[in-house]
């Protein structure tokens, strides 16, 4: 499928098609059988507010650093410290840390741009995967990375 050019907005090129979020969740529920999964540096108004009451949702305002469980989660910490152009962000590295913490110890998965270095610096037994939310409906190609355990 041919990808227009088109300027897309910083909304835009964040946002998690509502097919990617579904797979995610699937696959997080096949490997860990939950009543429900976390999802942790959510955006705002993100489409996996469709997917409740199956998800919970947790964005910058619950700050997702203080989840403490019981449920698997899928987390979307900011990738601008670990992508090629980290020596530009002003985000903290901590997010990341503490998203691979989550995961190894309630399950599921961590989504990083491809580029990023999170899962190389510090991934210890997760399995990656790399996927292009294209094939799921983005208007862009984003090819990305997702730590699974």
């Amino acid at each position: 499928m041919k990808r227009l050019c088109v300027k897309l907005s910083k909304r835009q090129r964040r946002l998690t098609p509502l097919p990617f979020a579904r797979y995610l969740l699937a696959r997080v529920l096949e490997m860990h059988p939950a009543e429900r999964v976390a999802v942790l540096w959510c955006c705002p108004r993100s489409l996996y507010g469709l997917l409740w009451p199956q998800v919970q949702i947790w964005t910058a305002r619950n700050d997702a650093r203080r989840y403490a469980g019981p449920w698997p989660v899928i987390c979307h910490p900011p990738c601008g410290p670990w992508g090629v152009w980290a020596w530009k962000s002003r985000e903290s590295r901590e997010h990341g840390l503490i998203a691979l913490e989550m995961v190894h110890r309630w399950g599921g998965v961590v989504e990083q741009p491809a580029g990023s270095q999170l899962f190389k610096m510090h991934g210890r037994g997760g399995v990656v995967e790399k996927v292009s939310q294209g094939d799921f409906g983005h208007l862009a190609r984003k090819d990305t990375l997702l730590y699974w355990v």
